[in-house]
């Protein structure tokens, strides 16, 4: 592993630094009742926000990188359409995704999307890489 925090119990410090310091104020709109707010509409329904900073971005390519490079023929894909993926529960994450969800997002998914968000309690979190000429049918 070359980010072990990523991998063992995160405290608030760690989500801290993980998390996009406009995600703060996000989280404050939803707990305000006011989350649209701070959000983008890129479409109706659609909503985008800042969620990781640069840093946890740089860590989690990191060990994504490290896996394809160590790991690859122990990792599935992550669906039929991408070879070049990792699933991220299969590299350890699947606590740090959890947290992620149940913690930092529900609040947003509930106030956003209330009938959809009564009881997501399961992932399938990937990643997945776009190079040209990867990934095409030939």
């Amino acid at each position: 592993l070359l980010h072990p925090d990523l991998f063992k119990h995160q405290d608030q410090d760690a989500w801290g630094s993980w998390l996009a310091p406009g995600f703060a104020a996000v989280a404050a709109a939803a707990k305000a009742g006011d989350l649209r707010r701070a959000l983008k509409e890129e479409a109706p329904g659609i909503y985008s926000f800042e969620l990781f900073t640069p840093s946890f971005c740089d860590m989690l390519l990191e060990e994504v990188e490290h896996a394809q490079a160590t790991r690859r023929r122990d990792l599935e894909r992550p669906n039929g359409m991408n070879r070049y993926g990792i699933v991220l529960n299969q590299l350890g994450l699947e606590p740090l995704v959890t947290k992620l969800q149940q913690e930092h997002l529900m609040p947003l998914m509930t106030a956003l999307y209330p009938e959809e968000s009564t009881g997501p309690d399961d992932h399938h979190c990937f990643i997945v890489r776009y190079k040209a000429g990867e990934d095409v049918d030939r």
